[in-house]
């Protein structure tokens, strides 16, 4: 006499149910695998990814003495705008718009006569990603 066990008891074979939970297991793992991949990659190209430059850059440095001269101020004539710096201990420090060209002038007080005069140093070109610019100055 052979038996049959009876319906819905546990046998050798998975049920169904099993496979549809096994394959929903599956599924689960498969997104979450990606999720971290997603995520690990995202991050590593962030590093990469272009940021925006700064509208405004701090321009410090240092300015050269002339013998029989005394740097006063730093002066920084761009797009119709004057920006300033007083010289102190022979260092300037401005903040100037990024992207833009600069007329660089040196106010100056000679020690023989206390008479001011001026020094054109030049252009300055601004176009940078850093926030700070270091830019020393020759002098008179």
């Amino acid at each position: 006499m052979s038996r049959e066990p009876p319906s819905g008891s546990v046998t050798g074979t998975p049920s169904r149910n099993g496979k549809a939970r096994g394959g929903r297991l599956r599924v689960i793992l498969a997104v979450i695998v990606v999720c971290i991949v997603l995520l690990v990659v995202d991050a590593y190209y962030e590093f990469a990814r272009p940021q925006a430059w700064p509208s405004e850059i701090v321009v410090k440095g240092s300015v050269a003495v002339s013998p029989g001269t005394t740097p006063l101020e730093v002066a920084f004539y761009g797009e119709g705008r004057q920006y300033t710096s007083q010289v102190s201990n022979e260092t300037y420090s401005v903040e100037l718009p990024n992207r833009q060209t600069y007329n660089v002038t040196e106010y100056v007080v000679t020690s023989a006569t206390g008479r001011e005069g001026t020094c054109d140093l030049g252009q300055l070109s601004l176009n940078t990603p850093m926030g700070t610019y270091l830019y020393n100055l020759k002098g008179c």
